[in-house]
């Protein structure tokens, strides 16, 4: 006997098998019916679909046997795998490979065996379709070339029942990406929806229930015009209309909300352009502007008093020269601008030494604000008393850039504010040029032929007729399934096909083609495929490198409108941290809220600053503790450690986390005893992938208390509504005598 030997292919082989899960499988009616035909076919009492592993013949479908699998040493197939055509042994008891094997001394006596290899489109044979009998005999031409054909039956069926496998598991995934990207637009505090050319609503978002009590569910199918309020519907319709011509509106709206206040949004109509230019819908996205609106008109009431307000402002550089004044300071001080820029503020105050200016400049370099009051001079001579606050202007870096000193005369009271805030955006498209070739294919044979200029574009030397299988060679695995439902649906049923597509050719250039094609039927019945090639590797590339240039200069715009709005925000701080020293009763409150702003101020600071417009979250702790300690006065230990793996928080979650931070904080300023010192402490858990923040401050709990009655107790309500529903936790614990707010950030909140 002689043992069969590995083909050379032998370890590829096994991995495709292995891909195809059919080895020790529940038998299926199908290859049944192959065995079956197999059988009566040839006229053999024994008919098999085996599979050949590692050390076993598996039988996926047999007749006359009942045993499952066998040896591979002594087996048939694992000798006809080494050939590519019918294996055929007339007489094995007179054959020196066999004449000793088991299966020939011992049941089922083979005498005959006829096997053809099951063979993939890669070359690699898998199994067998074979027959056996007890005495031994040769098959008819007939009959050979009918288990040839059974054989390819058998194959097709087999990738056939590999492609519905990936298929469902493709459907499977599809399923989870789309309800994780409706899990993502649920989050997102953002109104998104999307409507079709009928202006029929096809998306929305979570929010719409949340703000105005209708179910997402029950607007998809609805039309825009009769979702918007009747109010509304003159604008709504024109913005629409134009959104369909391919024009990006942007507008803004007001509305009652569920809960009966009233609601601004800033929204965008985005068109939805196919490659060709045609409009297939548009986006809706709309964010929420009312606290916007309320600090626009905060704004525009705080520069209309400031020009008659009773206190003087007045705004030194680095070297505390005067560069601008206020109106009401210089009707104050009777002195215009051009006769102080350039000067010190000193030639205002005559009646001090200058101890005090030495002392003023000492707590401006090491507090980074003075507050005092002063004899202050008039130009004309006249003394009178004023109250001064001076307070640092800090850039992202933070080092000093001016001062803004704040004058009250004791005989006037008076306070204003001032913001001014801008946002822009805008969008580019690039055009396409290339060369074509012609193909067609024989749908009998299954033979493709191409014109000279196809066979370039692939880079083929030789023009002879290919079989359409090998043609797929061409296309990577996800090019290659929509080709071939492309290539199916058209002979079906006569849809065309217009599809680019990355190929790699036959002297290894990676390309774009444009494929396009076309069924032909003769009397009704499909006999061709015919079609062109188009290289469109330099519109694809151009497209490419347009797409990346606008994302850089979108990502540009969006640095500076961050800035802007970083630089806005924290003028809004100062003027409420001046209102709070102005009158005390309102300072917690005013500085309370100050902070808030502030973080989303340092949030815009540190994305106006980044390339990608994303937060590192040690540089936002950073930050937000130099302002508390700025504004509270009060001594923060932060405790960052030496790391090489930067942890940024996703940009949907860095305002809700920025202020959940700047809750915790301020809670342990309010809560701590005896004015005692704040730790905090930055850690990160490689293990869990998860950042730690633990912030503690002297003071007591109420243990009798749930966790989340500590919280409210503490004064934290705000966290439940901030919370991320995934990827973050916190705890509130009392550790000997002091209250550890630890709140831990895993995944989707951070990212690496």
């Amino acid at each position: 006997m002689i043992v069969p030997t590995l083909p050379a292919n032998e370890a590829a082989r096994l991995e495709i098998l292995a891909q195809y899960e059919i080895i020790d499988t529940e038998d299926e009616l199908i290859f049944d019916d192959f065995t079956q035909l197999a059988s009566l076919i040839c006229g053999a009492p024994i008919a098999l679909v085996s599979f050949i592993d590692e050390t076993r013949v598996c039988f996926k479908s047999k007749v006359g046997l009942t045993a499952q699998s066998t040896s591979r040493d002594i087996s048939f197939c694992g000798h006809a795998i080494l050939k590519h055509d019918l294996f055929e042994v007339e007489n094995a008891a007179n054959d020196v490979r066999f004449f000793d094997n088991p299966l020939v001394t011992g049941k089922p006596n083979v005498r005959f065996y006829a096997g053809m290899p099951l063979t993939t489109q890669s070359g690699h044979n898998l199994g067998t379709l074979c027959v056996m009998d007890t005495v031994s005999r040769t098959l008819s031409a007939k009959q050979r070339d009918a288990l040839k054909r059974l054989a390819r039956q058998v194959m097709s069926q087999i990738e056939h029942r590999n492609s519905f496998k990936k298929i469902n598991q493709l459907n499977h995934l599809l399923n989870e990406k789309i309800r994780f990207i409706q899990n993502i637009t649920d989050a997102i505090p953002v109104f998104i929806s999307y409507y079709d050319k009928d202006l029929i609503c096809q998306f929305a978002n979570a929010i719409f229930k949340k703000l105005y009590g209708v179910e997402p569910a029950l607007l998809i199918g609805q039309s825009l015009i009769k979702m918007a309020p009747p109010e509304l519907f003159p604008e709504v319709q024109a913005h629409a209309l134009k959104a369909l011509t391919g024009e990006v509106q942007r507008f803004e709206t007001c509305r009652t909300l569920a809960d009966g206040s009233v609601g601004y949004g800033d929204v965008r109509y985005i068109p939805n352009i196919n490659l060709d230019g045609s409009v297939e819908g548009f986006f809706s996205v709309g964010v929420g502007i009312t606290e916007i609106k309320k600090a626009q008109q905060a704004q525009k009431l705080a520069s209309a008093v400031f020009e008659n307000m009773s206190e003087g402002i007045m705004i030194t550089d680095v070297n505390h020269l005067v560069v601008a004044m206020s109106p009401s300071f210089c009707k104050m001080t009777g002195y215009t601008l051009d006769e102080v820029v350039g000067q010190t503020p000193r030639f205002l105050h005559p009646q001090h030494d200058d101890t005090i200016f030495k002392e003023i400049i000492f707590k401006l370099n090491h507090d980074k604000f003075w507050f005092g009051r002063m004899d202050t001079r008039r130009k004309n001579g006249e003394i009178f008393f004023t109250s001064i606050r001076i307070d640092a202007v800090i850039d992202d870096d933070g080092n000093v850039t001016h001062f803004i000193t704040s004058v009250i005369d004791f005989s006037k009271e008076h306070e204003y504010e001032l913001e001014l805030i801008s946002l822009s955006n805008m969008l580019t498209r690039t055009g396409e040029m290339a060369k074509v070739g012609g193909w067609e294919l024989d749908i009998a044979s299954r033979k493709i032929k191409r014109s000279s200029e196809a066979l370039k574009i692939l880079g083929i030397t030789s023009s002879s007729l290919m079989p359409v299988e090998l043609a797929f060679d061409f296309y990577g695995y996800e090019a290659r399934n929509v080709l071939e439902a492309a290539i199916n649906r058209c002979i079906e049923d006569g849809t065309t096909w217009d599809l680019v597509l990355p190929i790699t050719t036959a002297d290894g250039r990676k390309i774009w083609i444009q494929s396009r094609g076309e069924r032909i039927c003769e009397n009704g019945v499909p006999t061709k495929l015919v079609g062109a090639l188009q290289d469109v590797t330099e519109r694809k590339n151009a497209e490419i490198y347009r797409i990346a240039q606008e994302n850089e200069h979108k990502n540009s715009l969006v640095r500076e409108v961050h800035h802007r709005i970083k630089n806005n925000l924290q003028g809004i701080t100062n003027l409420l941290f001046n209102f709070g020293v102005k009158y005390p009763a309102l300072n917690e409150i005013l500085r309370t809220v100050g902070t808030q702003i502030q973080s989303v101020a340092i949030i815009h600071g540190l994305q106006g600053s980044s390339i990608k417009s994303k937060v590192e979250l040690t540089h936002l702790l950073i930050s937000i503790v130099k302002h508390f300690e700025s504004v509270w006065q009060t001594q923060i230990a932060l405790t960052v450690p030496e790391h090489d793996l930067p942890i940024y928080l996703t940009e949907t979650e860095t305002v809700p986390i920025s202020l959940i931070v700047n809750e915790l904080i301020s809670n342990a300023i309010k809560h701590r005893i005896n004015h005692a010192n704040i730790n905090i402490e930055f850690s990160f858990d490689h293990v869990l992938k998860e950042a730690h923040i633990f912030i503690a401050n002297e003071g007591q709990l109420i243990s009798q208390k749930t966790d989340s009655q500590l919280i409210d107790g503490a004064g934290l309500s705000l966290l439940h509504a901030l919370m991320p529903k995934r990827g973050a936790k916190f705890n509130l614990n009392q550790s000997e005598s002091q209250v550890v707010a630890c709140l831990k950030l895993a995944t989707p909140v951070i990212e690496f």
